[in-house]
């Protein structure tokens, strides 16, 4: 069989359709892990991290339709909780927890409701406090750091915080910024 000027652009064609997907599949690759290099910059603990990440990319494989739309912050913190909870099964994993031990929860004499918290209930042993955002929120990043840092520093004596903010409206789902505390 002889190759024809037609089957030339057609391999041609083809080449460039396989390049270009390469290509695609590379960047996205790429952007799919740079949240991942965001978590462990900065943390305390490579191990902690490594939970976290198994966690949201959990999250992220399960859930990723619910990062295209504008959907609720405690949705998404309840979602990482649930996931967190299978990576830290010896603690205890709470929403919007607002108890320290049988009192009000408070940090330098205001009430507080952390996101996410890995802990042991009623106890003072408290382990990770989370502080999620979307990406749409226009409060500044800076209070929930503040926030973490309370969080550490009170008699709450949580030993890491670690503040997300998760990108969504987008067709990936993917974490803007990350912070340990």
């Amino acid at each position: 069989s002889k190759i024809t000027p037609e089957h030339r652009t057609c391999i041609e064609c083809i080449g460039g359709i396989e390049q270009y997907l390469c290509q695609a599949a590379t960047k996205l690759s790429v952007e799919l892990n740079m949240w991942t290099d965001l978590l462990f910059d900065g943390a305390p603990d490579k191990e902690l991290a490594d939970q976290v990440r198994v966690a949201i990319d959990e999250l992220f494989q399960a859930d990723a339709a619910l990062f295209s739309v504008e959907i609720n912050e405690p949705t998404i913190s309840n979602r990482l909780a649930h996931f967190l909870g299978k990576q830290f099964s010896e603690w205890d994993v709470d929403c919007e927890y607002n108890r320290d031990g049988h009192e009000i929860k408070t940090a330098y004499g205001r009430r507080v409701i952390p996101d996410i918290i890995v802990h042991h209930r009623q106890t003072p042993d408290n382990l990770l406090v989370v502080e999620v955002k979307k990406s749409t929120t226009r409060q500044p990043d800076q209070d929930d750091i503040q926030k973490l840092v309370a969080f550490r520093n009170s008699h709450l004596q949580y030993r890491y915080g670690l503040f997300l903010k998760f990108v969504v409206g987008g067709n990936v789902p993917d974490i803007q910024a990350a912070a340990w505390v």
